[in-house]
Parts: structure tokens; sequence; C-alpha cells
């Protein structure tokens, strides 16, 4: 296909060659300027960009320590622990003595007075019968 020329609507009375396409010393300075500004942006962004990834790995560094100081906080109070569930195992232990040797004492002291209950039964209905005469012979 042929390549067609561009079509220029101007108004009526003004030439093409009236105009100036070449930039005036103004434009070439306000160009320059915001190549300028372009630039030092750039810089500025790559300067907030280097100091944010060092505040990342500062943050980082001391999120690391610590978690790091917490780990050995854990550590020790999982010895701690141990040691406390240690005692306390110790002192069941013992308190589950003292208690069965108490029972024991209880049941002793309940087994004597089951033993005089039932020989003051006995000897009140032995008394009892023999006044009724229901029983032959006498103990000894």
């Amino acid at each position: 296909m042929k390549r067609r020329r561009p079509i220029f609507a101007m108004p009526y009375g003004v030439k093409l060659s009236e105009y100036d396409f070449e930039p005036t010393p103004e434009e070439r300075k306000i160009t320059r300027n915001l190549k300028r500004r372009k630039r030092k942006h750039n810089l500025f962004v790559k300067r907030i960009e280097g100091m944010k990834a060092k505040w990342d790995r500062e943050e980082l560094e001391y999120l690391r320590r610590k978690c790091a100081a917490q780990a050995e906080s854990i550590a020790a109070d999982k010895v701690w622990l141990e040691q406390v569930k240690q005692r306390e195992a110790e002192v069941e232990k013992i308190r589950s003595y003292y208690e069965t040797e108490q029972d024991k004492e209880r049941k002793a002291h309940l087994d004597r007075l089951t033993k005089l209950i039932n020989k003051e039964t006995n000897a009140r209905d032995r008394k009892v019968l023999e006044e009724k005469g229901l029983v032959r012979g006498r103990r000894k």
C-alpha cells in the first residue's frame, strides 16, 4: 500500500514555514530542569529505598535478637517448671504417705471403738439374757 502524506489542517492564511519547530532557549532550559529534577527524584527514591532496606535489615536483626532472648527465657522457664513439677510430685508423695498413715490410724481407732462397742453391747445383751434366765452357765 502506498504511504500517504499527512494532511495538515491549518487555518487559512497560516503558512507552515512561519512556525519554528525547534525549541526556544526557554523551552530548552525547562526541559533541562525537568530532566535534572527527574534525575534528582530518581536518586532520592533510590536513597529512600536504600534507607528502607537498611531499616528492614535492622528491624529483622532486632526481632531475631528479641526472639533469641525469648527462646532463652522459655528454656529457663521450662527448667524451672520441671523443678516445680518435681517438687510438687515430692509433696504429693509425702502428702499421700501421711494420708495413708492417718487412714491406718483412723481404721485402727475405729476397730478399737468397734470392738469396745461390740463388747459393751454383748455384755449388756448377756446381762439382759441372764436376767431373763436364758443363759446357761457363766463366763469365766
